[in-house]
């Protein structure tokens, strides 16, 4: 599995939102200053749509959540599942005793420390015992309610475990297209930035301070150069 891409600013998602909102509001008011540097009102209304489009983007929060629940349901069908496959492999080697052929397949040695994809072979194994054996298995108590049942928790299970993979994929999408989203506006604002601290070069001057992304000793430098348009 490929790296997720690095953010590049250094900063909260609502933190960086905040001060790109602040940002836009400082270069209004200074837009007439921004001109000379070729910045429009148009290339500003599009600054801020995606930034709109950015804040509305899913937080990973949603993510996770949405995780835990269906890793909270695996777990509740998997204790589900483990119960029925013990008694599936029980009545089979009581009908065919314990060291026939089919109670060594019915048997799942330490079932219970299988990884969920193993266990998921394992369960389709003992159904299919169970299937090839259910007119047997019946003197020992085997029903068609139980069979049902055992196949439908199966099913169960294994529709949770990919829709929690496919949750563990759309995440992972989701923040590569946010970092995407997120550095993007941030080459934007360090290109504006740039163009503020040029049009107050007084490092001392409030003006000049509402244009730095990050304040104090440890803050970035731009390299980017901006030259006037005349």
């Amino acid at each position: 599995m490929e790296a997720i891409s690095i953010r590049k600013y250094q900063m909260t998602d609502s933190k960086f939102v905040y001060f790109l909102v602040v940002l836009t509001d400082r270069i209004r008011e200074d837009l007439a200053s921004f001109a000379k540097f070729g910045v429009t009102e148009q290339e500003i209304e599009e600054f801020e749509r995606q930034i709109g489009v950015f804040k509305s983007s899913l937080s990973d929060d949603y993510f996770v959540g949405s995780r835990m629940e269906f890793t909270q349901l695996k777990s509740s069908i998997r204790e589900q599942l483990l119960k029925h496959l013990r008694e599936a492999s029980l009545r089979v080697s009581l009908r065919f005793g314990g060291n026939s052929p089919e109670a060594k397949l019915a048997n799942v040695p330490a079932i219970t420390k299988l990884r969920n994809a193993d266990l998921l072979l394992a369960a389709y194994s003992v159904l299919k015992i169970v299937q090839e054996n259910k007119t047997q298995l019946e003197e020992v108590g085997q029903t068609e309610a139980m069979l049902a049942e055992l196949n439908a928790e199966i099913e169960e299970f294994k529709s949770t475990m990919q829709k929690q993979n496919a949750m563990v994929e759309a995440r992972r999408a989701n923040m590569e297209a946010k970092i995407a989203q997120g550095n993007k506006l941030y080459a934007m604002a360090v290109r504006l930035c740039s163009i503020g601290k040029r049009i107050y070069p007084h490092t001392n001057s409030p003006r000049h301070k509402h244009y730095l992304m990050y304040k104090g000793k440890g803050r970035k430098k731009s390299e980017m150069e901006v030259e006037a348009v005349e």
